[in-house]
């Protein structure tokens, strides 16, 4: 099997896909600064990236769990909101199908958190706004036990004019900075969110064969 982070969240283990913003989890959860290489969770990876590293990997998923949180790098990286907006959602699509192909047995999508930086730019706020719909509406009811799990009222209160900047690493808070990076307080409630939706579902599978 290839390289892979991984967490464990209510006595459950579950494979990371994502970027820094994932590694950084990875850290917290393992109270570590040296984290292993990885091909599917790396700084500035991107949704064609991770599409890349999984297209000869499939078949060691199966029967894994997934947390995967990607789409932060393509977003921070557009130039025409409307036209990159297209190639993401394009880009979302093929890694759909090829996460399908794992045969994954549990997954949980999360949300992506907006960029200080380039949140307040032309476009790019409803790109952001946007991305996370079609994430919500259209790749996660298609895919087999997937459930989306949304973090955006942690970051964005408003979608209109606030960004919740006490969420973030400070030195990433300078509008030239193109880094976004949660800070230790956001990620413990990101995880118990996690822990949250865990402890719903097995109450329910418990409730549905009492």
């Amino acid at each position: 099997m290839p390289s892979v982070l991984s967490v464990q969240l209510n006595n459950t283990e579950f494979i990371l896909f994502g970027d820094s913003m994932l590694r950084r989890f990875y850290n917290y959860v393992h109270n570590t600064r040296d984290t292993p290489q990885s091909s599917f969770c790396r700084g500035g990876q991107e949704i064609g990236d991770l599409t890349t590293a999984l297209k000869k990997n499939t078949k060691y998923f199966v029967e894994q769990k997934l947390l995967i949180m990607i789409g932060t790098n393509d977003l921070m990286r557009i130039s025409q909101p409307r036209r990159d907006f297209a190639f993401i959602c394009q880009d979302l699509l093929r890694l759909r199908n090829l996460i399908q192909k794992c045969k994954f047995s549990k997954i949980i999508w999360l949300s992506i958190p907006p960029v200080p930086c380039t949140f307040f730019n032309p476009g790019h706020r409803d790109a952001w706004i946007e991305v996370n719909s079609f994430i919500q509406d259209q790749i996660v009811p298609s895919m087999r036990n997937t459930q989306f799990l949304s973090i955006t009222d942690l970051f964005c209160t408003n979608f209109d004019t606030e960004i919740q900047l006490s969420r973030y690493v400070p030195e990433h808070y300078e509008p030239h900075n193109m880094q976004v990076h949660w800070n230790s307080r956001t990620i413990d409630i990101v995880r118990e969110r996690i822990r949250q939706l865990l402890f719903k579902n097995t109450a329910s599978r418990y409730q549905r064969f009492r």
